[in-house]
Parts: structure tokens; C-alpha cells; sequence
């Protein structure tokens, strides 16, 4: 499968031409599309924590319990980091046909156990790079699979199946 980033932690940075064809390195902006795990949102605090100023623990969930009830309660779901442009590539192409505040988005790269996570996900799909894409609780693959799926109409298939999208 193709179309993932594999860098691990931290902002990516891009390699361009300048103008003396000389590399250069630039920072990649954060994705447009809101997460509920954006630094500028804050620490997600559970009202009942012992100490309130510490990040909620997804009310003391394991990693594993998070991630597979997200995959489970949620007809679609992107495993993703901010900064990779083949997770922009599978958002871009499923938000061409589904409402982004339908689709659950989790920026691994600003969550607090965005690594642990992604341990995980290693587990169950085979693969630790980002994006992870589930449709219907099935792992569909990357960015380029996703936009491939898209092209074909597999992708509008695939939602429509499990309602994503109206038929």
C-alpha cells in the first residue's frame, strides 16, 4: 500500500529548491481541518481528574480500548498526523464526499499518545505510517489507496455502504 508517512514524532520538514538550487528545509503547516486534539484547543481535562490541569487520559481508557472503540463507533476514521501530506491526500478525498464533521480525525501528532496509538496500529493493520484510514471498521489503507479508491468510485461505494454517505 502506498501513500504514508513514517516519521515519527515531531514537525516534518520538506526538502525544496531555492532559487540557487540549493536545498533547503521549510516546516509543513499544521492541516487545515480542525482535530480535538490541536495544541491550541488546550488540555482535554475530565472534570472528575485529580489534577485538572493534566491531560485527560481518554477517561482512563488503554490504548488499545481507545483506538478500537473509535474504529468501532465511527463510520470513518483517519488515523493521521498534521504535518503528512498523504494523510491531507486521504482527508482531501474523503471529505470530497463526506461532511468533515463526520468523519473522526486523530491527529496522532497532537495526541498525547499519538506514539502508543500508533504502536497499535502496527498491531492490527501491519503498518505503523500514517495515515491509517477504516471505513466500516475495515482498514482501507493510505493516502494514495484512499484517492485511488476515489477515482475508481470504490471510495463512494465504500461509504455509502456503511452511510457514511446517503445513497
Amino acid at each position: 500500500m502506498g501513500g504514508f508517512c513514517s516519521k515519527a514524532g515531531g514537525k516534518a520538514k520538506e526538502k525544496v529548491k531555492s532559487g540557487k538550487g540549493k536545498d533547503k528545509s521549510i516546516e509543513t503547516p499544521p492541516a487545515e481541518r480542525p482535530s480535538r486534539y490541536l495544541k491550541d484547543d488546550g488540555p482535554v481535562v475530565d472534570q472528575g481528574n485529580k489534577n485538572p490541569g493534566e491531560p485527560k487520559k481518554e477517561a482512563d481508557m488503554s490504548v488499545k480500548q481507545f483506538v478500537d472503540s473509535t474504529i468501532k463507533n465511527n463510520k470513518v476514521v483517519i488515523w493521521s498526523k498534521s504535518y503528512c501530506p498523504f494523510c491531507k491526500k486521504a482527508k482531501q478525498a474523503i471529505f470530497s464526499l463526506v461532511p468533515p464533521d463526520e468523519v473522526e480525525v486523530v491527529e496522532l501528532d497532537l495526541h498525547p499518545k499519538g506514539d502508543e496509538i500508533q504502536d497499535y496500529l502496527k498491531e492490527i493493520t501491519g503498518g505503523r505510517s500514517v495515515p491509517r484510514v477504516f471505513i466500516g471498521g475495515k482498514f482501507v489503507g493510505g493516502g494514495d489507496d484512499v484517492v485511488a479508491k476515489l477515482k475508481t468510485g470504490e471510495l463512494e461505494k465504500m461509504l455509502k455502504e456503511v452511510g457514511a454517505i446517503k445513497a
